[in-house]
């Protein structure tokens, strides 16, 4: 976390001078979290400018910070939050990544001072069923006749593992049943440590994958599982959700039922939700996914929808394009 720290507070630095150096009236300056809080320093070299400035928010600080566990003098986190709430009432433009996070902004600014824009993926490239998904499936020691539970990306202090790895447990005897991890993050060394300590052979592990791979990778489960734990809520979204849509495979969200994935799940019907710590709930929901092809097939269709219709890359940079013209009074 130290080093951490450093990597912060020098890249605030070299960003700040950068925006003088580049920056000019005539100049649209966002700043895009993550690191935490950047739109601080960048607004203020904004500002010197003359520029106009954006927030980006992909998640919310300091509230994270604190939801991780991590203890603050209230004196600190009563600083931070007057200098994020100014940093967003002197910007032009403030974005949010879901309504939740949106709704949390509202209750600092005006609301007609905040946007919502979706985070996407690249759905062009990113399609169901992409040409050799099979072949690296086998690759990686799955049959026809397997129904593999995926998690792709990140595994961060914000998600919650243990429900997976209680439903593992329960279901290690299901010979057709295996889960897969694709990626890293802090918890990744806990899940593996967990696995061979409760001696769960049906999961397995896999690197992260260069980006030319991901279609594949991602089509590689039959169902994937996300989760959030209910503290994070309104302050994250869970982006991973785009891409797995993209390639048309249903979702299990360990999270709030009223979270802002499973809202989404529920809506577009590609998905179901259980708490977090319900293993009973999140065995019974994969086993019966196991066995429901044609539900299955349904929800993969439902998946790709989704994102045609509410979460493409072309609507997302339409929104942005539109918003930056009006900003500039083109």
């Amino acid at each position: 976390m130290l080093g951490r720290a450093l990597d912060y507070l020098t890249f605030y630095a070299s960003a700040f001078f950068s925006v003088l150096r580049h920056a000019d009236k005539n100049s649209i300056v966002i700043s895009k979290t993550d690191p935490p809080l950047i739109g601080i320093p960048i607004g203020y070299a904004a500002r010197l400018k003359g520029a106009q400035r954006g927030n980006w928010f992909q998640d919310v600080y300091p509230e994270v910070a604190e939801a991780s566990g991590m203890k603050l003098p209230s004196i600190v986190f009563r600083l931070l939050k007057w200098m994020r709430r100014r940093s967003i009432d002197k910007a032009a433009i403030n974005v949010a990544i879901g309504d939740l996070m949106a709704a949390k902004l509202k209750r600092e600014i005006a609301p007609s001072n905040i946007t919502v824009i979706p985070n996407f993926a690249d759905d062009a490239s990113l399609h169901p069923d992409p040409l050799g998904w099979l072949n690296l499936r086998k690759g990686w020691g799955f049959s026809d006749s397997d129904f593999v539970v995926g998690y792709s990306g990140n595994l961060g202090r914000a998600h919650d593992v243990q429900t997976l790895l209680g439903a593992a447990e329960c279901l290690q005897d299901d010979p057709c049943i295996k889960f897969l991890l694709v990626g890293g993050g802090h918890q990744r060394q806990l899940v593996e440590d967990a696995c061979a300590a409760r001696g769960l052979s049906k999961v397995f592990f896999r690197p992260y994958q260069p980006r030319d791979s991901i279609a594949l990778s991602l089509s590689v489960p039959d169902l994937h599982w996300i989760s959030l734990k209910p503290a994070f809520e309104g302050l994250i979204v869970p982006s991973k959700l785009y891409g797995i849509a993209a390639v048309g495979r249903p979702v299990l969200m360990i999270g709030a039922r009223d979270g802002e994935v499973a809202q989404l799940l529920e809506k577009y019907g590609f998905g179901t939700t259980v708490i977090p710590g319900d293993v009973e709930a999140a065995v019974s929901e994969i086993s019966r996914l196991s066995l429901a092809s044609e539900s299955l097939r349904e929800m993969k269709q439902n998946a790709r929808e989704f994102v045609d219709i509410a979460a493409s890359r072309k609507s997302a940079l339409t929104a942005w394009r539109d918003k930056l013209l009006e900003l500039s009074g083109a």
